[in-house]
């Protein structure tokens, strides 16, 4: 099991925030906490599934290992033959079957997930507010700076199109813009 990704989900590119595109950033949060919420869901109902398949594995487990005991079958359990059954040693046998620990091991593994992603969703809650302070900073003025308008359409539609590659690739930044058309810098005096 990967640790905080599931599949294609790369979280640590997602919580990631780029300060020269906080517009472009805001536009994708809402896509990105979505994505992360319908994780957790699915991890819940496969935590869900997990727990019911889990408790139907004890009792078929249970209820085959009262059936063999009745027909006298103690040396699959390592039992002595005149040894006295009572629930504690049922209960004990159940525990210790390889099939309740494999279901066992599968509820664990899906809390995990259910844990990561809660984790996940939370940081997706940070980042939004992360973003919302950053946004303060450039509206006090902190990443002041003389620039070209920039076209934000274009950019996002670019950095829409690099995400669907699957590559990591920072969106270009007004600077490499006009790099790549040849104008010429501007300066205020």
């Amino acid at each position: 099991m990967r640790r905080r990704d599931e599949g294609n989900n790369d979280y640590e590119r997602d919580v990631r925030i780029d300060p020269l595109s906080l517009d472009v950033e805001w536009l994708d949060q809402p896509r990105r906490y979505q994505k992360y919420s319908d994780l957790l869901a699915a991890a819940k109902r496969v935590l869900g599934i997990c727990k019911s398949a889990s408790e139907l594995v004890k009792a078929e487990t249970a209820l085959k290992i009262r059936k063999d005991l009745m027909r006298g079958k103690t040396k699959e359990y390592d039992l002595h033959k005149d040894i006295k059954i009572n629930n504690d040693i049922i209960n004990n046998l159940v525990t210790t079957h390889k099939d309740v620990k494999a279901a066992e091991q599968e509820s664990t593994d899906a809390y995990y997930q259910v844990d990561v992603l809660v984790g996940a969703v939370r940081a997706m809650d940070i980042r939004k507010a992360a973003l919302e302070n950053l946004v303060r900073l450039g509206l006090g003025g902190y990443f002041a700076m003389p620039t070209e308008p920039r076209d934000i359409q274009q950019q996002y539609r670019s950095w829409e199109e690099v995400n669907k590659q699957g590559h990591l690739t920072r969106l270009k930044t007004a600077k490499q813009s006009r790099e790549t058309t040849g104008k010429k810098k501007r300066r205020r005096k």
